[in-house]
């Protein structure tokens, strides 16, 4: 029964072939880009909530007031994080985040080296494992706690020493400083913020690149805290206003004046175009919003095309519910038969779209600047979108 039924609609189809065929490719188009701007979507919505405890992680950012005008800037400097530990029992954990572009050297063993230009390699402390704790392939997290040490991730200890161990290996930075390598972790998500390449210990970014004033600052130089269990954000800002003014004195006084430095929430970090981002790349709501308002125009302009030209053949599917009738077919029948061919046209659009969505993730790949995947049977969140 079901495979006469099946063969029906086929067969219905295979009459009207033309028609189908313009239905089929309207609508794929449609879901394509629906289905295209979902995973775009999701994925820019997605950034560092993977993380455990990510409502209680915040960065320390900063707003300045000069006459009638406020800017605001993450620029941070090296004394502002033991100053918050000391001051604030609030806050669990705090670590120093200072970002760098170098020149990595790896020694060969003919005495030459190889030259990698990498970016935003992290300075931080022990207490950055603790805010974001790291999968460890080799060594664990008192590898920072060490002096001149650097953490790699997996794919850039394959990218320096090959399938050697890595462990004990030594690297020079920038030309400044030898750092030996004391662990790898497993590569971070492409959804963070906070994917760096490697990380090495901040006593070194210390002596090499901090400020002992507070005035001076740089963007890449960001606070990340972790507050205790139960501590809101409200509070600690609470606790937060004016405190800094022990610390700017003298000349600095009056740029003390200016600022108020409060809390911003791990998870507005990828969304907030006012302030410098780690990761390299912000994204606003609003073109987020309006990426969705296209998807979604696209998609009911693709169901109001499948509409029209459905209309188109009325005359000769009236014709024959006509005859189905008169052979006894009941009106439950009849619209069964008619969605069911809607159904099926539908299901052959979205096979077909699933195929054009996997061909145009390649090509949007260098557009993006990451590869995202599409698994509809893999993905709850993916599978009850389609």
């Amino acid at each position: 029964m079901f495979r006469n039924s099946i063969l029906l609609r086929l067969r219905s189809l295979w009459r009207n072939r033309t028609h189908a065929i313009i239905n089929i490719l309207g609508l794929s188009l449609g879901l394509t880009s629906a289905i295209l701007i979902f995973l775009i979507l999701r994925f820019e919505l997605s950034f560092d909530n993977f993380r455990s405890d990510s409502d209680r992680i915040y960065r320390v950012v900063v707003s300045f007031q000069n006459d009638d005008d406020t800017g605001y800037s993450s620029a941070l400097t090296y004394p502002l994080v033991p100053a918050m530990r000391n001051d604030f029992p609030d806050v669990e954990y705090a670590s120093l985040v200072d970002a760098q572009d170098a020149v990595i050297r790896v020694p060969r063993s003919d005495g030459t080296f190889d030259k990698f230009k990498e970016t935003r390699i992290a300075f931080v402390d022990s207490s950055y494992l603790d805010i974001f704790p790291q999968e460890w392939i080799q060594g664990d997290r008192r590898a920072l706690t060490h002096a001149n040490t650097i953490v790699l991730t997996e794919s850039f200890a394959k990218k320096y020493f090959g399938d050697s161990d890595p462990i004990n290996r030594v690297i020079n930075y920038n030309g400044e400083f030898d750092v030996t390598v004391s662990g790898v972790v497993k590569d971070p998500p492409l959804n963070t913020d906070f994917h760096f390449p490697m990380f090495i210990t901040n006593e070194l970014g210390a002596t090499k690149r901090g400020w002992d004033n507070w005035g001076a600052s740089a963007s890449n130089v960001n606070c990340v805290l972790k507050l205790h269990q139960g501590v809101s954000r409200g509070q600690l800002e609470a606790k937060m206003k004016g405190w800094h003014m022990k610390y700017f004195t003298g000349d600095n006084e009056k740029d003390g004046k200016n600022r108020t430095y409060f809390l911003q929430p791990l998870m507005d970090m990828h969304l907030d175009e006012r302030y410098w981002n780690p990761g390299g790349r912000v994204v606003s709501e609003a073109s987020l919003i309006t990426m969705g308002l296209i998807g979604a125009v696209l998609l009911l302009t693709a169901c109001v095309n499948f509409i029209n030209l459905n209309t188109v053949l009325i005359i000769d599917r009236s014709k024959e519910a006509g005859v189905r009738k008169v052979m006894g077919s009941t009106r439950a029948q009849l619209v069964s038969q008619f969605l069911s061919e809607t159904i099926m046209i539908t299901l052959i659009a979205l096979l077909l779209s699933s195929g054009l969505v996997e061909l145009m993730l390649m090509q949007l790949s260098p557009l993006l600047g990451y590869r995202l995947s599409y698994h509809p049977f893999g993905d709850v969140s993916t599978l009850l979108f389609l």
